[in-house]
Protein backbone atom coordinates (compact mmCIF):
# COMPACT_ATOMS: atom_id res chain seq x y z
CA UNK A 1 0.00 0.00 0.00
CA UNK A 2 1.28 3.31 -1.10
CA UNK A 3 2.26 5.63 1.70
CA UNK A 4 -0.05 8.31 -0.14
CA UNK A 5 -1.63 7.29 -2.90
CA UNK A 6 -3.60 9.92 -5.77
CA UNK A 7 -6.66 12.25 -3.89
CA UNK A 8 -5.09 11.85 -0.65
CA UNK A 9 -4.85 14.57 1.47
CA UNK A 10 -2.44 15.13 3.75
CA UNK A 11 -1.63 17.78 6.44
CA UNK A 12 1.87 19.43 7.06
CA UNK A 13 2.78 21.18 9.86
CA UNK A 14 5.38 23.87 9.60
CA UNK A 15 7.01 23.82 13.17
CA UNK A 16 9.49 26.76 14.28
CA UNK A 17 9.97 28.88 17.14
CA UNK A 18 9.87 32.11 18.08
CA UNK A 19 13.20 33.03 20.42
CA UNK A 20 13.41 29.27 21.18
CA UNK A 21 10.94 30.10 23.47
CA UNK A 22 7.70 30.28 21.71
CA UNK A 23 6.45 27.69 19.38
CA UNK A 24 5.01 28.42 16.36
CA UNK A 25 3.26 26.09 13.94
CA UNK A 26 1.95 26.70 10.46
CA UNK A 27 -0.68 24.03 9.50
CA UNK A 28 -1.33 23.28 5.55
CA UNK A 29 -3.03 20.72 3.41
CA UNK A 30 -1.82 19.35 0.21
CA UNK A 31 -3.47 16.74 -1.82
CA UNK A 32 -1.73 14.50 -4.35
CA UNK A 33 -2.65 15.14 -7.38
CA UNK A 34 -0.89 12.50 -9.86
CA UNK A 35 1.13 9.62 -9.04
CA UNK A 36 1.28 7.26 -6.01
CA UNK A 37 4.26 7.91 -3.73
CA UNK A 38 5.17 4.74 -1.96
CA UNK A 39 7.59 5.36 0.88
CA UNK A 40 7.21 7.58 3.92
CA UNK A 41 10.54 8.96 3.51
CA UNK A 42 9.64 9.98 -0.37
CA UNK A 43 6.48 11.58 0.71
CA UNK A 44 8.51 13.96 2.71
CA UNK A 45 11.37 14.83 0.67
CA UNK A 46 8.48 16.64 -1.54
CA UNK A 47 6.76 18.22 1.41
CA UNK A 48 9.94 19.24 2.92
CA UNK A 49 10.49 21.19 -0.31
CA UNK A 50 6.79 23.03 -0.51
CA UNK A 51 7.83 23.84 2.73
CA UNK A 52 11.29 25.45 2.04
CA UNK A 53 9.67 27.27 -0.62
CA UNK A 54 6.92 28.52 1.38
CA UNK A 55 9.63 29.38 3.93
CA UNK A 56 11.73 31.18 1.35
CA UNK A 57 9.12 33.72 1.33
CA UNK A 58 7.66 33.98 4.00
CA UNK A 59 11.02 34.29 6.17
CA UNK A 60 11.33 37.85 4.78
CA UNK A 61 8.61 39.24 6.66
CA UNK A 62 9.73 37.75 9.55
CA UNK A 63 12.35 38.47 12.77
CA UNK A 64 15.64 36.64 13.33
CA UNK A 65 14.31 35.06 16.36
CA UNK A 66 11.38 32.97 14.44
CA UNK A 67 13.34 30.08 13.49
CA UNK A 68 11.60 27.04 11.17
CA UNK A 69 12.92 23.78 12.54
CA UNK A 70 11.12 21.08 10.92
CA UNK A 71 7.76 19.23 8.88
CA UNK A 72 5.28 16.42 10.68
CA UNK A 73 2.95 15.27 8.18
CA UNK A 74 0.23 12.90 8.09
CA UNK A 75 -2.01 11.43 6.01
CA UNK A 76 -5.53 12.52 6.73
CA UNK A 77 -7.37 10.11 4.13
CA UNK A 78 -5.67 7.09 5.85
CA UNK A 79 -5.28 8.76 9.09
CA UNK A 80 -1.89 7.57 9.36
CA UNK A 81 1.14 9.55 10.52
CA UNK A 82 3.76 9.91 8.25
CA UNK A 83 6.53 11.90 9.83
CA UNK A 84 9.26 14.69 10.34
CA UNK A 85 11.87 15.95 8.72
CA UNK A 86 14.29 18.51 9.37
CA UNK A 87 14.82 21.78 7.57
CA UNK A 88 18.77 21.29 6.92
CA UNK A 89 19.98 23.63 7.92
CA UNK A 90 16.97 25.45 10.33
CA UNK A 91 15.66 28.79 8.54
CA UNK A 92 15.29 32.16 10.43
CA UNK A 93 13.69 35.23 9.53
CA UNK A 94 15.89 37.67 7.38
CA UNK A 95 14.69 40.83 9.49
CA UNK A 96 16.81 42.55 12.11
CA UNK A 97 14.19 45.10 14.10
CA UNK A 98 12.18 44.37 16.67
CA UNK A 99 10.04 41.31 17.04
CA UNK A 100 6.50 42.26 17.15
CA UNK A 101 4.21 40.63 19.91
CA UNK A 102 3.23 37.17 18.98
CA UNK A 103 -0.43 36.88 17.94
CA UNK A 104 0.06 40.14 14.97
CA UNK A 105 0.20 38.15 11.92
CA UNK A 106 0.33 38.91 7.92
CA UNK A 107 -3.46 37.49 6.60
CA UNK A 108 -4.00 36.38 3.36
CA UNK A 109 -7.44 34.85 2.30
CA UNK A 110 -8.22 32.04 -0.68
CA UNK A 111 -11.75 31.83 -1.64
CA UNK A 112 -12.85 28.87 -3.16
CA UNK A 113 -16.27 27.87 -4.80
CA UNK A 114 -18.09 26.52 -1.87
CA UNK A 115 -20.14 29.10 -0.55
CA UNK A 116 -18.98 30.43 3.14
CA UNK A 117 -15.70 28.45 2.91
CA UNK A 118 -12.55 30.66 2.63
CA UNK A 119 -9.39 29.29 3.15
CA UNK A 120 -7.06 32.01 5.46
CA UNK A 121 -3.24 31.54 6.43
CA UNK A 122 -1.39 34.05 9.54
CA UNK A 123 1.46 34.40 8.71
CA UNK A 124 3.42 35.45 12.43
CA UNK A 125 7.08 36.11 13.79
CA UNK A 126 6.54 39.06 12.19
CA UNK A 127 9.24 41.95 12.29
CA UNK A 128 8.89 46.28 12.80
CA UNK A 129 10.33 46.53 9.92
CA UNK A 130 7.84 45.33 7.98
CA UNK A 131 5.00 47.20 10.02
CA UNK A 132 4.44 51.44 8.74
CA UNK A 133 4.21 54.07 11.72
CA UNK A 134 0.71 53.86 11.31
CA UNK A 135 0.97 50.32 11.84
CA UNK A 136 0.34 48.68 8.34
CA UNK A 137 2.29 46.42 6.31
CA UNK A 138 4.53 47.92 4.29
CA UNK A 139 4.58 47.54 0.34
CA UNK A 140 7.61 45.53 0.34
CA UNK A 141 5.98 43.08 2.90
CA UNK A 142 2.27 43.36 0.60
CA UNK A 143 4.55 42.45 -2.25
CA UNK A 144 5.99 39.58 -0.05
CA UNK A 145 2.53 38.03 0.23
CA UNK A 146 1.43 38.30 -2.98
CA UNK A 147 4.18 35.96 -3.83
CA UNK A 148 2.65 33.69 -1.22
CA UNK A 149 -0.55 33.59 -2.68
CA UNK A 150 0.94 33.38 -6.19
CA UNK A 151 3.18 30.14 -4.69
CA UNK A 152 0.25 28.57 -2.91
CA UNK A 153 -2.03 28.82 -6.20
CA UNK A 154 -0.28 27.04 -8.61
CA UNK A 155 0.72 22.74 -8.23
CA UNK A 156 3.80 22.23 -6.68
CA UNK A 157 5.25 19.46 -9.47
CA UNK A 158 7.66 17.65 -6.50
CA UNK A 159 10.17 15.01 -7.03
CA UNK A 160 7.73 12.60 -6.39
CA UNK A 161 4.21 14.04 -6.77
CA UNK A 162 2.23 16.67 -7.91
CA UNK A 163 0.35 18.53 -5.04
CA UNK A 164 -2.40 20.92 -4.77
CA UNK A 165 -3.09 23.30 -1.44
CA UNK A 166 -6.68 23.32 0.12
CA UNK A 167 -8.76 22.02 2.42
CA UNK A 168 -10.41 18.57 3.57
CA UNK A 169 -13.78 20.11 4.25
CA UNK A 170 -15.69 18.74 7.03
CA UNK A 171 -18.73 20.83 5.54
CA UNK A 172 -18.57 19.41 1.75
CA UNK A 173 -17.03 15.78 2.73
CA UNK A 174 -14.37 16.38 0.46
CA UNK A 175 -11.36 18.37 -0.80
CA UNK A 176 -11.75 22.31 -1.32
CA UNK A 177 -9.26 24.29 -3.56
CA UNK A 178 -8.55 27.64 -3.85
CA UNK A 179 -9.82 29.44 -6.64
CA UNK A 180 -7.87 33.08 -6.13
CA UNK A 181 -5.93 35.07 -2.91
CA UNK A 182 -6.60 37.69 -1.73
CA UNK A 183 -3.89 39.90 1.20
CA UNK A 184 -4.09 42.73 2.74
CA UNK A 185 -2.00 45.64 4.50
CA UNK A 186 -3.91 45.71 7.65
CA UNK A 187 -2.06 43.11 10.54
CA UNK A 188 -4.63 40.24 11.88
CA UNK A 189 -4.20 38.58 14.95
CA UNK A 190 -3.67 35.34 15.33
CA UNK A 191 -5.66 33.13 18.44
CA UNK A 192 -3.02 31.18 20.63
CA UNK A 193 -3.23 27.97 22.10
CA UNK A 194 -3.48 27.49 25.77
CA UNK A 195 -0.56 27.77 27.47
CA UNK A 196 1.63 24.42 27.76
CA UNK A 197 -0.42 22.57 24.90
CA UNK A 198 1.35 22.31 21.52
CA UNK A 199 4.40 20.87 20.00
Amino acid sequence: MAAVSTGDAVRVDLVADIDADQDMIGVYQFRLISGDIASEADVLDDLLSIGGAIVTIVRQLCNVLTVWRKIRAVNLTTNTLIGEADFTPNVAGSLTGDQVPYGVAALTTFPTYTPNVRLRKFLGGLDSGVLTASGKITAGGVADLADFVTLMLDPFTETNGTWQYGYLSPKTAGWVGPVSGTVTNVPAYQRRRRQGTGS
